[in-house]
């Protein structure tokens, strides 16, 4: 990334009604990340932004991108979020708290995290980041998932607990593996955040 002097300065919203959107810039691999911000009224954007939920990460484990065309510091777990839904060819209309929210401003932010349900409501899809795979589990994870709701349509019942379901579909030994993975993966710290 060429070197950026000027740091990124937020523009108060006009209105209580506004939101940002992260307009991110196409890219592959680990090119630079680049995005624009976009402030709109909340209800002239519905559906036209996707809302991305994920887990912050340390604060002092960042890196800087370029937003607006100047350097704005964020988290090394958004940034992986964002390498990960970037589009190859194209723009993607996103909203992400960490950017979209002057993290400066106390009484935006307040502002700003009492609509966060309206914001994840209104977008077009969620989508949700819960860290590198470093352990790949992902896909063993989903696709046991896509097992388990076949066999949940079939014979659901509601007292079952998350360990008990394994015994009581009589999951062979190898998928009690699997089940454990599953079991690890939802104990990532997404799963302990409210958005």
């Amino acid at each position: 990334m060429a070197e950026m002097t000027l740091v990124h300065r937020y523009t108060g919203l006009p209105s209580e009604e506004c939101i940002r959107i992260l307009i991110l810039e196409a890219g592959i691999g680990n090119e630079p990340l680049r995005c624009t911000l976009k402030t709109c009224p909340l209800h002239e954007v519905e559906c036209q932004y996707e809302a991305i939920s994920y887990v912050w990460g340390r604060p002092d484990n960042v890196t800087e991108i370029e937003c607006d065309g100047k350097k704005l510091t964020i988290t090394i777990s958004l940034a992986e979020a964002l390498r990960r839904f970037r589009l190859p060819s194209e723009q993607r209309a996103l909203w992400a708290d960490a950017i979209c929210i002057n993290q400066k401003d106390d009484y935006e932010k307040s502002s700003q995290v009492g609509k966060m349900a309206k914001i994840y409501q209104k977008a077009r899809r969620v989508l949700c980041w819960l860290g590198q795979d470093d352990q790949g589990i992902a896909e063993v994870c989903f696709d046991l998932v896509k097992k388990a709701d076949q066999e949940f349509a079939e014979i659901w019942q509601d007292s079952w607990t998350f360990d008990e379901i394994p015994h009581d579909l009589k999951l062979a030994d190898d998928v009690m593996l699997e089940w454990r993975k599953i079991k690890s993966m939802l104990n990532l710290p997404w799963f302990e955040r409210l958005w």
